[in-house]
């Protein structure tokens, strides 16, 4: 398993990134560092992010990893508890500030929302993982 950190941090400057890890090159942790971090080569095997919770700095690239991959011919899947995912949809990709990505385009959105419970394992392309509560001042889980 080949582990990158894209950024380990809560905000962005010339040195430091938000919070991203890149596993494998196709399964992301966080989606602070994506877009910013990786050659749009590199955003293209991109095949999943996992959201350890709604803060910004660990959904800023949500919607631009959804742009830039809207021509592809897969989507991205987006996996979080439903809480963060109505969260992500009501304020982020609500039609108002970002296009509603998960609906758009209608023949096969960029993004597909995959909701994940604490405690339940699953599979993502070989990888398995579990989402495991965590505290934190919004619901959190780590992965």
């Amino acid at each position: 398993m080949n582990i990158r950190f894209l950024g380990a941090h809560n905000s962005e400057t010339r040195t430091t990134s938000c919070a991203c890890l890149l596993i494998d090159d196709t399964l992301a942790i966080d989606a602070g560092g994506l877009t910013s971090n990786l050659s749009l080569d590199e955003q293209q095997k991109l095949r999943a992010v996992l959201i350890t919770h709604q803060h910004y700095d660990h959904i800023r690239d949500i919607p631009a990893i959804a742009l830039n991959l809207a021509q592809q011919a897969d989507n991205i899947r987006i996996y979080a508890t439903a809480q963060v995912q109505a969260a992500i949809e009501t304020y982020w990709l609500n039609g108002r500030i970002y296009p509603k990505f998960q609906e758009l385009p209608a023949s096969r959105p960029s993004i597909i929302f995959r909701s994940v419970m604490p405690y339940a394992p699953r599979r993502i392309d070989g990888h398995g993982f579990m989402a495991i509560p965590v505290k934190h001042t919004e619901p959190t889980v780590g992965y």
